[in-house]
């Protein structure tokens, strides 16, 4: 296996361009590296586990001939797409869910009842219980357990 690495196409032809670009001439640089070597996989299963590892040494050779062409240090880990994807949906799952939790201003955190209502239990003259309903009221209205028992 031969790894050939290059540089300069995406100037002639631009991603999502339709038309290539041909003036002004641009370089495009080709160069071929010596053969990867393979043998450390001979013999073995053709499994998923077995092609991945054999790709992955192509394309660390690859990236080296390519960023010897760029004039680059070539990046510690290579970059997936769908790993990049999944730490985005992550990334923005976690600042949502950080942004809709202090939107509650109508209700306490703390098991305290200031305004009337409780999250964390029940309101026991305005301190939380541990998931009975009192007949208790805060300092600014009654309080109500949250399974939605009404006090009496």
């Amino acid at each position: 296996m031969i790894p050939v690495a290059q540089w300069g196409a995406q100037r002639i032809l631009p991603y999502g361009s339709v038309r290539p670009h041909l003036f002004p001439r641009t370089t495009v640089r080709v160069v071929a590296g010596p053969p990867v070597d393979l043998s450390a996989f001979e013999g073995q299963p053709l499994n998923s586990k077995v092609l991945r590892e054999a790709t992955e040494v192509i394309m660390k050779d690859i990236t080296g001939l390519l960023a010897g062409i760029r004039g680059e240090t070539p990046p510690a880990e290579p970059y997936h797409p769908a790993v990049e994807r999944r730490k985005a949906r992550q990334e923005a799952r976690k600042s949502h869910e950080q942004a809709a939790a202090p939107a509650d201003t109508g209700t306490a955190d703390t098991g305290t009842a200031d305004t009337g209502t409780a999250d964390t239990g029940t309101a026991d003259t305005g301190t939380a219980d541990t998931g009975t309903a009192d007949t208790g009221t805060a300092a600014s209205g009654t309080a109500a357990s949250d399974t939605g028992a009404t006090p009496t």
